[in-house]
């Protein structure tokens, strides 16, 4: 382990109560309902890890991540406005080559040292956490830091962002210096607090309210629709289990395995940001990501207990 985050600008956030979710019906279901949480004091870094920061990170151990030990990571392909529009998931590739030093498989981050570094999974992020004598956020920690206390929906407040706040939904199409967007900034004084780089934290996605243990909580219903519907497809038995779930009679035993699942969860949207319009771009918004995923919108943050 290296100097406790020596080249890290910490932000202390004093902990407390505060509203985290939300119950705006137009945000997706799950950061429904808002409740009153609140956490211990902590530090978190004030931007997102940056490439130069990563590749120092790299050049003193070896590490390999898992996108280059695989030869592959996710990129999205979308090169014209027509591909832009919300849930146009049918252009992610597996691309060959792509990694956080080949973003897009075929390019480098020679004059990226100050954007944020992308293609990492949760375990490589938690390998430079390590390094640093550093943690990843829970998500709890993550929304206080990036939100404040007084419940607003973005960094700025409560309006939906305009091109000049926050870099999402393809307006740029790329990564930007980290601090790039000051209306993004947080409260608390996180830079990119939303837009730019989705960012891992170190909780297991559950459903609102999250229960003081992990090991309480139940996935969100919507996680498990959307895994029974896989699976459908892949049986060949869509209708049936289309019936099931519009009667109630999801099969328990699925619903108890898919509850066992350790599925990671990210936070702060990114460049892309699945190509939503501006109004489901807030500081509330969570994914969930397995934790073996990564992508080329897809960083950390570190944090460390005070």
């Amino acid at each position: 382990m290296r100097e406790f985050g020596a080249d890290i600008d910490w932000i202390t956030i004093p902990g407390g109560a505060f509203i985290m979710g939300s119950d705006d019906p137009a945000l997706e279901a799950n950061v429904h309902p808002a409740h009153r949480t609140e956490t211990g004091p902590f530090q978190i870094a004030r931007s997102p890890l940056t490439v130069a920061g990563f590749a120092r990170f790299v050049k003193a151990t070896d590490f390999r991540t898992e996108a280059e030990q695989d030869g592959w990571s996710q990129v999205w392909t979308g090169q014209i406005p027509e591909d832009v529009w919300p849930d146009n998931d049918t252009l992610w590739v597996q691309m060959e080559g792509a990694c956080w030093h080949r973003p897009r498989g075929d390019d480098d981050v020679r004059a990226k040292a100050l954007h944020p570094v992308t293609h990492l999974s949760y375990r490589d992020a938690t390998a430079y956490c390590d390094w640093i004598g550093a943690r990843l956020p829970t998500e709890t920690e993550w929304e206080l830091a990036a939100r404040g206390a007084d419940g607003r929906r973005n960094p700025w407040g409560d309006a939906p962002p305009g091109p000049a706040d926050c870099n999402c939904a393809m307006q740029v199409g790329d990564t930007t210096p980290v601090g790039a967007f000051p209306a993004a900034t947080s409260p608390f004084g996180l830079l990119d607090a939303v837009g730019n780089a989705w960012e891992w934290t170190s909780s297991r996605y559950l459903a609102y309210p999250i229960p003081a243990s992990e090991e309480e909580g139940r996935i969100p219903e919507e996680f498990i629709d959307d895994m029974m519907a896989e699976f459908a497809i892949h049986a060949g038995v869509e209708d049936m289990v289309t019936e099931m779930r519009e009667t109630g009679q999801l099969p328990q035993a699925f619903r108890a395995l898919i509850n066992q699942l350790d599925i990671g969860v990210i936070r702060g949207g990114s460049f892309y940001s699945n190509c939503e319009p501006p109004e489901r771009t807030h500081v509330t918004c969570r994914v969930y990501a397995p934790r073996n995923y990564r992508c080329f919108d897809l960083g950390l943050r570190p944090a460390r207990d005070v």
